[in-house]
């Protein structure tokens, strides 16, 4: 689905419910060679160990592979794309405290995609902590 995109080498965690497989996650964007100190890893981290998570996918902006979804300039690729137990799909873009200001037209096409299919699909644009919430607790609240 991503080949010849750079992966996670696992050093860190290994995920369990990754589609391609714990040894082909591709790079996170983040700290370090392969991402694993950033905050989409441990947003990754999080969506992994939910349980009513089937499978997911970290998604790779601008692969020709990637799930995307129409923007003013172009196209906007959300980072997690995941099958729920319950087989309804769920589109998560996370973004770090600095990138918030920037990405409301994401947010809003996201919540658009979302209304347009009855309720099978879920959008979260999701931050590291909102109102206390962390990204699986703001999941969960969409759901």
């Amino acid at each position: 689905m991503f080949d010849g995109v750079p992966t996670y080498r696992g050093t860190k965690y290994t995920f369990e419910k990754h589609f391609l497989g714990p040894d082909r996650v591709p790079r996170f964007d983040g700290k370090g060679d392969d991402g694993a100190d950033g905050e989409e890893f441990k947003a990754a981290q999080l969506i992994d160990a939910m349980p009513e998570v089937e499978y997911w996918v970290r998604n790779v902006a601008r692969h020709p592979n990637a799930f995307r979804l129409p923007a003013s300039g172009g196209w906007t690729y959300p980072d997690f794309v995941a099958r729920l137990n319950d087989r309804r799909i769920l589109v998560t873009e996370y973004k770090g405290d600095h990138l918030i200001a920037g990405a409301a037209e994401k947010q809003a096409v996201g919540d658009l995609w979302a209304s347009q299919d009855d309720h099978s699909n879920v959008y979260v644009f999701a931050q590291r902590n909102v109102d206390g919430k962390d990204v699986r607790e703001q999941i969960r609240s969409r759901l």
